[in-house]
């Protein structure tokens, strides 16, 4: 289920790594939970970096994917090149050439 950018920032700060970075108790966990029920973003668990930091880094992305090309040149690896797979193919050749011998004689 897709959760709302304010639950989301809820669920981060209740499982930040640094205990100084969570809840300090329940109620600062209810008040944001209130503000979300409410519509609100919310209070204690906001981020805290500035929107306006986002749009940037947002913008550098979009600049940094256009500014690298797709190399479309290299394809995927064939099978075959792996050494493991053409032994595995001459042994079978071998095996099929034998038996074929065995056969005629």
């Amino acid at each position: 289920p897709k959760l709302s950018a304010g639950i989301s920032q809820v669920i981060e700060k209740m499982m930040a790594k640094e205990p100084k970075e969570r809840y300090r108790n329940c109620s600062d966990l209810l008040t944001d939970l209130r503000a979300i029920r409410r519509g609100e973003p919310p209070v204690i668990a906001a981020p805290e970096v500035p929107a306006m930091d986002l749009a940037t880094i947002a913008q550098a992305e979009q600049q940094a994917q256009t500014a690298i090309p797709e190399d479309k040149t290299r394809s995927a690896p064939s099978p075959f090149a792996h050494p493991l797979v053409q032994i595995l193919i001459a042994l079978f050749i071998v095996s099929v050439v034998l038996n074929l011998l065995q056969l005629a004689f």
